[in-house]
């Protein structure tokens, strides 16, 4: 009866420590949390092993994500320490109920109006969101960004490496976003991205109709054999030019176009990134 007792109370001091650190990261910052689910973590304590192979790409990972969305740009020398104190990265908090890795940073919008952290993270999860469609996985990459994307591949390879499953949570003050991948999905999705490290990108030029206009950040060409390409741009920086186009409209995109192969089944996917406004 005792024992009882103590598990019921040590059960609530959890959840009471969880729902602090929750509204504590809501309250001062968007917090992303990442919960990882295991043998090895059930008991809600993260191996220092564990902690230690994940935090170094996993900070990375947020700065290249956040670096990439502001200037378009991979950080082949790293961010730099003006941006590192910018973005102001810290750990929140552990929260046990399985292993909660809470982390908060500076989501303010700079002088442009942009937030580069918030929307770095919100290509994380569009990445997250499209491992089982390779087609889309791999599209994703481009607004990710290559050295951002080589980082979740560390991430990822930690994480299976202690045959965990992993739920990744993005506490927004509008919104919760949240994805959970099982363990054969991180195996998945670490796969496709180390198949997908620097290939290297070819001049192309895409004809045809226009089929799509998405303010996200894609154009949908349709050739004239009923294929359909999808191009992607840049908003902040070619959204005005990309007003202007019309649906219907015959067109002749340059981009830039890298192939990725599926390590699994074999299949080519090649994505192409605008970077020409010239008709």
């Amino acid at each position: 009866m005792l024992q009882l007792v103590a598990k019921n109370q040590r059960d609530a001091a959890q959840e009471a420590e969880l729902n602090f650190l929750q509204l504590q990261g809501m309250q001062t910052a968007n917090a992303l949390e990442w919960r990882l689910i295991g043998e090895r973590t059930r008991n809600g304590r993260v191996p220092m092993g564990l902690l230690a192979k994940l935090a170094d790409p996993l900070n990375k990972l947020l700065l290249k994500a956040a670096f990439f969305a502001r200037t378009n740009e991979n950080p082949n020398r790293g961010v730099g320490d003006p941006f590192i104190r910018e973005m102001n990265l810290k750990l929140a908090g552990l929260a046990e109920g399985s292993a909660r890795l809470f982390i908060v940073g500076n989501t303010s919008p700079d002088a442009t109006g942009s937030a580069p952290l918030a929307e770095g993270i919100d290509h994380l999860f569009d990445t997250l969101q499209m491992g089982g469609n390779p087609v889309g996985f791999y599209e994703s990459l481009a607004d990710l960004g290559e050295r951002a994307s080589e980082e979740l591949h560390d991430v990822l390879k930690a994480i299976e490496q202690e045959e965990c499953s992993v739920e990744v949570k993005w506490h927004a003050a509008d919104e919760v976003k949240s994805r959970e991948l099982r363990f054969d999905e991180v195996v998945r999705m670490r796969a496709l991205l180390e198949d997908s490290v620097d290939p290297e990108p070819v001049d192309c030029r895409v004809d045809g109709l226009i089929g799509l206009l998405a303010s996200s950040g894609r154009i949908q060409i349709v050739q004239s054999s009923g294929e359909r390409i999808n191009v992607k741009f840049r908003p902040k920086t070619q959204g005005d030019w990309v007003a202007r186009l019309r649906l219907g409209q015959q067109v002749s995109l340059a981009t830039k176009a890298k192939s990725y192969r599926d390590p699994a089944s074999g299949e080519v996917t090649q994505v192409h990134r605008l970077v020409d406004t010239d008709l």
